[in-house]
């Protein structure tokens, strides 16, 4: 119930922005954190060779920052401000005090209430998941820089896989596997 208030909320605050379209989207994504000026961003796909053709698979992810100052109405400034610190004094609205009212249902409800997760216990378990999402992420995007200039400064494909297994502890399976997928064979050596 709590989800269907919040989400009603919120394509009301994107269809009053424009950025939520008459047919719903197929799925949408919504990540909350606290480390921005902007309430709000929309990502949609796009394809990367021809910017100007819209690519409207239905996928829409919506960044939404707590603590952001820019972008927004009211509204989801207060519905931010809630999520931020979610008590009685920050529900100033309709909408937030229906979300209030779950909430304290569901911290009573004797069945869920060794089982619910705090609004920042859930940010929390996000900024760890996004940390090592980056993490991997960035290993990958040296990795990847690794073998390229390994290309570039026109070492073999064997001396690469050695380099990677030596100075990255990289198994020899992992390091083939990498040389090729990151090794561009039209590079002339």
């Amino acid at each position: 119930m709590c989800y269907v208030v919040i989400g009603e909320f919120l394509c009301k605050e994107l269809r009053g922005n424009g950025l939520w379209a008459k047919k719903r989207s197929t799925v949408t994504s919504i990540f909350l954190s606290v480390l921005d000026k902007g309430m709000l961003y929309t990502v949609k796909n796009m394809m990367v060779e021809n910017k100007e053709l819209v690519y409207n698979d239905g996928v829409v992810k919506l960044f939404l920052y707590t603590k952001g100052k820019r972008g927004g109405s009211e509204d989801l400034k207060s519905l931010l401000t809630y999520f931020e610190e979610t008590t009685q004094d920050n529900a100033v609205d309709a909408e937030l005090l229906e979300i209030q009212r779950i909430v304290g249902t569901v911290k009573r409800s004797r069945e869920t209430e060794d089982r619910y997760m705090t609004l920042q216990e859930i940010i929390d378990h996000e900024k760890d998941f996004s940390y090592q999402d980056g993490l991997e992420q960035g290993l990958e995007r040296g990795l990847q820089q690794i073998v390229r200039t390994c290309q570039s400064l026109n070492q073999t494909k064997e001396k690469t896989i050695e380099m990677l297994i030596q100075q990255c502890n990289l198994t020899e399976e992992a390091a083939k596997e990498y040389v090729s997928l990151y090794w561009e064979e039209n590079v002339a050596n």
